[in-house]
């Protein structure tokens, strides 16, 4: 169990046991599968080379080889499917390939696209893969080097390797059947970015709280990364194809134009009011039950509702096909200057802590 508050490492503990068999306990520097926690490590190492500019997200990735995708053997069968053309390194990361999870989920063990790459959401391993393939063969990149030293020393994640060393093996989990047969650990010998990654809990959980900062990244790029750009509209995430749909709006689970900045607004409003809950000032009483602080706390929560409220309708008038760029500067500019508002007024609140690095809201302040 790992925990972060405001962008830093709370507390990391290890339950239960590595080994059933020898009764040895699970530590927080045990190696343990990354697996698909790869795909979000590897995502952070991408979005420092966009910042570089050696890669566009909205480039089509075929522009980046040296010949045709299906000239490649494990793309031969996109031949006849132009649609490859369209694939660009921001659907690979945002799940909208078209893909299906791998190719040999599919019924001929070949590689589809499905719907028209950008338009839909449907998890795939091997669109994470295609990209750390245009890396390699078209920017002629080390992904497994550049993880190393762009993620895991930046971290100081000392017990994390895209491949198998021989220094894991003396404190690892073993696997286990649902019948509790032992899978031992797999000691994987290739680069993959869709799941190669070994980690602890103790590495990982530093790498997620620079994540959540922003560490390494521009304030463009860490934004780009954290926005919803995609609803997710299917009633489960496996299988990736044919799913039935379901309604997840009511926890904004998808794109969300706009909603990034409202995510920090709602960050100091929180800390706000958490902290005008705990703090007693004089006659012992808590500095949230004067009207002056509920007065602040309730304009926050109202503009934060409607500014979700205006982001939920353009979200509609996007799905309706009528959205047009007026629609997203008057949604970008209300909700930007909502969140600023509220990031000033949880300052005010918090006093002297208001500017101080305890808490979040000065750097979401600088940020917006």
């Amino acid at each position: 169990l790992g925990l972060i508050r405001n962008g830093r490492v709370a507390y990391v503990h290890a339950y239960g046991l590595r080994d059933v068999e020898h009764n040895l306990p699970l530590q927080t520097d045990t190696i343990m599968y990354g697996a698909s926690l790869t795909k979000g490590t590897f995502a952070y190492m991408v979005m420092q080379l966009v910042d570089e500019h050696k890669l566009d997200l909205d480039r089509p990735l075929a522009e980046y080889l040296p010949k045709p995708l299906p000239e490649y053997e494990y793309y031969a069968s996109l031949a006849d499917d132009p649609r490859w053309r369209a694939i660009t390194a921001r659907m690979v990361l945002d799940h909208t390939t078209g893909f299906a999870n791998f190719a040999f989920l599919e019924p001929d063990e070949k590689l589809h696209i499905h719907w028209a790459p950008g338009t839909h959401y449907g998890y795939s391993g091997d669109g994470i893969q295609l990209l750390q393939f245009v890396l390699e063969q078209g920017l002629h990149l080390d992904v497994g080097a550049e993880m190393q030293h762009r993620v895991f020393d930046r971290f100081g994640m000392t017990r994390t390797s895209m491949t198998w060393r021989d220094d894991f093996a003396g404190n690892l989990t073993q696997g286990y059947e649902l019948d509790g047969k032992l899978e031992p650990h797999d000691e994987r010998s290739h680069v993959r970015a869709a799941g190669s990654m070994d980690t602890t809990i103790a590495d990982w959980t530093d790498f997620l709280a620079g994540m959540s900062r922003g560490d390494g990244l521009s304030r463009a790029a860490w934004t780009d990364m954290i926005t919803r750009h995609i609803v997710i509209d299917t009633e489960a995430q496996f299988p990736t194809l044919n799913q039935p749909h379901h309604d997840w709006s009511s926890i904004g689970l998808g794109y969300g134009l706009g909603w990034g900045v409202l995510g920090a607004a709602m960050d100091c409003y929180e800390t706000a009011r958490q902290y005008t809950m705990l703090r007693k000032q004089f006659d012992d009483r808590p500095i949230a039950s004067h009207q002056l602080v509920q007065e602040k706390l309730a304009w926050m929560i109202t503009e934060i509702t409607k500014a979700q409220l205006l982001a939920l309708q353009v979200g509609r008038i996007k799905d309706q096909g009528k959205l047009e760029p007026a629609h997203i500067s008057m949604l970008k500019r209300n909700n930007v200057a909502i969140a600023l508002e509220c990031a000033r007024l949880s300052r005010d609140l918090l006093g002297g802590n208001g500017i101080m690095d305890d808490y979040p809201v000065m750097r979401h302040m600088c940020n917006l």
